[in-house]
Parts: C-alpha cells; sequence; structure tokens
C-alpha cells in the first residue's frame, strides 16, 4: 500500500466512512503501533497516542452525537515517522492526531469541533427531465428512473447515470440537464455515444438523451472533465456561451466558473480546437487554452495537468496556489461563503489536501501556513 493511500485510509476511519475490513486493518495497525517493537518512542509518545485513540474508540460507544470534546494537547514527533505508519493519523469525532516528527518538540492545540461539522461529499445533484420533472439523485435507488426520448436512463449501484440507446427511432430529440450545486459531491454520467462526463461542485450539463444529426453537442456550466468516445463520421462540441470546444476524440478538462478570470480548457489526451468568436487555437496533448473575457486564447505549453484534474481524483492540488484562488475552491466544495477580515493576505500553499476532510479540518491544515480562519455557520472568514 502506498502513502497516499494509507493516509486516505486513516482519514475515512476517523471520519467513519470505512468498510469493516478496512477498519480492522486501521485497528490492526494501531495495534502493532503499540505493541513493543522497534519503534523508538520518546517519552509520553506512546501514552499519549494510546489515551488519544482510546478515546475516540470510547467515545463511539453509546455516546450522544452532542456530547463536549475536550480540549487536548499532543506533540508534534520527530523525523522518521513516515517510514513505520501514514504520514498524517486522523481521528475525527474525538480529537485529531498529527503523527509527524520533527527535529524539534513543538505542540499543537486539539480544539472541540463545531456542533455541526461541514462535511462535503453529499449527493444533492438534480436531474431535470424533457418533461420538465426533476430527480433529486440521492433520493431514488438503482435502477431505471426514466425512459428518455429514445434511451433509457439507468442509475448504477455506484451512483453513475448511464444512458442506454435503444433501437427503436421516434426522431423527437429531448434534452436532459444534471446539476450539480455547491457542496455536492462529484457526478459521473455516461452519454448515449459512451461518452463518459465527470462534473464538479458547482456545474450543470445540458445533452440530448440520443445524439442524432451531424453532430454531438453538449453544453456546460463550472466544470467537467470528459473522455470523448471517437466517432469521426460525427464530431463532438462542447459549448460555453460562445466559447466553442471541437473534440477529437480525447480526454479533457473545462473549467469554466463565472467567478474565474479564464475559461481554461486542459488537454491530457488527444486533440481538441478551441474558439471563440474568429479565434482558435488547437491543443496538444500536456497543453491548456485559457480564454479571457476579452475573448482572447493564450495557450500554455507545458501545462499542469495534474493539478487540472485533481478535483476529479479526489484531492486539491496547490502549487504555489493564491489564498483567492484556493478559497473560491473551498466555497464551491463546502457550500460555503467566503469573506476577508481586510485585505487578502498574500499566502501561496503548496502540497495535496484531501477533498474528504470536513472544513475545518481542511482550515486546520491550511492554518499551518500563517494565515486564520473564523467560522460563523457557513460563513468562513480569512484572517490575516
Amino acid at each position: 500500500m502506498d502513502k497516499q493511500t494509507a493516509i486516505d485510509l486513516l482519514q475515512r476511519y476517523g471520519t467513519g466512512n470505512i468498510t469493516p475490513e478496512e477498519k480492522s486493518l486501521v485497528e490492526q495497525w494501531y495495534r502493532q503501533l503499540t505493541a513493543e517493537g522497534d519503534w523508538n518512542w520518546a517519552e509520553g509518545e506512546k501514552q499519549a497516542l494510546q489515551e488519544a485513540m482510546e478515546r475516540y474508540l470510547l467515545s463511539q460507544i453509546d455516546q450522544p452525537e452532542e456530547a463536549n470534546i475536550p480540549v487536548r494537547r499532543l506533540p508534534f514527533f520527530k523525523r522518521g515517522w513516515l517510514r513505520y505508519a501514514a504520514a498524517v493519523l486522523f481521528i475525527i469525532g474525538a480529537a485529531w492526531i498529527f503523527l509527524y516528527r520533527h527535529s524539534r518538540q513543538a505542540e499543537i492545540v486539539v480544539s472541540e469541533l463545531p456542533a455541526k461539522e461541514i462535511t462535503p461529499g453529499a449527493n444533492t445533484a438534480v436531474l431535470t427531465l424533457a418533461d420538465g420533472s426533476a430527480i433529486i439523485l440521492d433520493s431514488v435507488s438503482s435502477g431505471m428512473l426514466s425512459n428518455e426520448g429514445n434511451a433509457n436512463l439507468i442509475k448504477l449501484d455506484n451512483g453513475e447515470l448511464v444512458y442506454k440507446p435503444r433501437t427503436e427511432k421516434n426522431g423527437e430529440v429531448l434534452f436532459n440537464t444534471l446539476n450539480v450545486p455547491f457542496g455536492s459531491k462529484v457526478i459521473f454520467l455516461t452519454l448515449s455515444d459512451g461518452t463518459k462526463v465527470w462534473l464538479n461542485a458547482g456545474s450543470s450539463l445540458r445533452y440530448p438523451t440520443v445524439f442524432t444529426g451531424e453532430e454531438r453537442k453538449v453544453d456546460i456550466t463550472g466544470e467537467a472533465y470528459f473522455e470523448v468516445a471517437k466517432d469521426e463520421q460525427i464530431p463532438f462540441y462542447v459549448q460555453k456561451n460562445d466559447i466553442r470546444i471541437q473534440v477529437f476524440g480525447t480526454q479533457f478538462n473545462v473549467n469554466a466558473y463565472e467567478n474565474e478570470a479564464f475559461t481554461k480548457v486542459t488537454l491530457l489526451e488527444g486533440s481538441v480546437q478551441v474558439s471563440r468568436g474568429l479565434l482558435s487555437s488547437r491543443l496538444r496533448p500536456g497543453q491548456q487554452a485559457q480564454v479571457n473575457r476579452s475573448g482572447e486564447i493564450d495557450v500554455i505549453k507545458n501545462a499542469d495537468t495534474e493539478a487540472a484534474v485533481a478535483w476529479k481524483n479526489g484531492y486539491f492540488q496547490l502549487n504555489g496556489t493564491g489564498i483567492e484562488e484556493l478559497m473560491r475552491q473551498v466555497a464551491r466544495w463546502y457550500d460555503v461563503e467566503v469573506g476577508y477580515e481586510g485585505a487578502p493576505p498574500a499566502r501561496a500553499f503548496a502540497g495535496q489536501l484531501q477533498r474528504s476532510l470536513s472544513l475545518s479540518e481542511a482550515l486546520r491544515i491550511l492554518e499551518e501556513s500563517n494565515v486564520r480562519f473564523t467560522v460563523e455557520g457557513r460563513r468562513v472568514t480569512v484572517h490575516p
């Protein structure tokens, strides 16, 4: 198991989003961790870890949901811990534990969590059918959802939506619209031609239930990742207002949020042509087109493709990311309002941040970069 997988497993253990087999594995790690062995424990380290884990386990047995969580101080540890365990162990619901060995001792305060934690990953997406009726996806079980024109709409056990074209043709073209609001988890669907689309929070996709005619065309807002099924006879187009993306059987990401300065098209595989008015640019894999509000197209030849699709893979990728850009992502993912005390601080962030973290967990990690946050309801204020 690699380090990133271990970190994700430990985070999900803390939030309770874990299978019985995974839970058993984590607790086996704990038993090995606290047993006599080749770990060189500093004074008090072993006892602190045992007490924190035991307090968490006890809190899960016949405890009311609103139980008060005491404040506890836990030490950081010396460098070298990564060889023996995951980089970070999150135990949420009772306390946070950071296990990381620094070259010198310091202290971190594990503070009481708010009564109602803001967590990501709810499925609040809404599918609007051709007749105007709406389906809240989380409220329906898997199976056949609707007969839409010449396609059967099916929801799979994993939540994916699939459009299966039928053999009969009645000539009627029907459109569906999938809306993924702020705070919703990423939604995955397969269109009638086999094209796969992932929609990020704060996004929408309008598409025909079955593609007919001489082109395949969809309209988006927000952010989407596409794996387009190849069909040289029927080109595929993605439209965002007056920006048109012609696709030649490929994998690419479109970031087209209204509150971003640019619409960004990042190509991972194949080829796309990005056009606005009389201007157009054809991309090669690894390139990114940035279209500004004036309609100018700038091509970044060595784009950070990993950062562009990190949302689809379950994390925020921060490569010198400024505070305002980062907080726009946070606002969409957690469905919160962000404000600033004074001017936004000049901070840049680097590294990865798991999108499975609760809001308070994510903000607490970001505060290690010398910035402070306060949360009141669903409003986050950034302090210098």
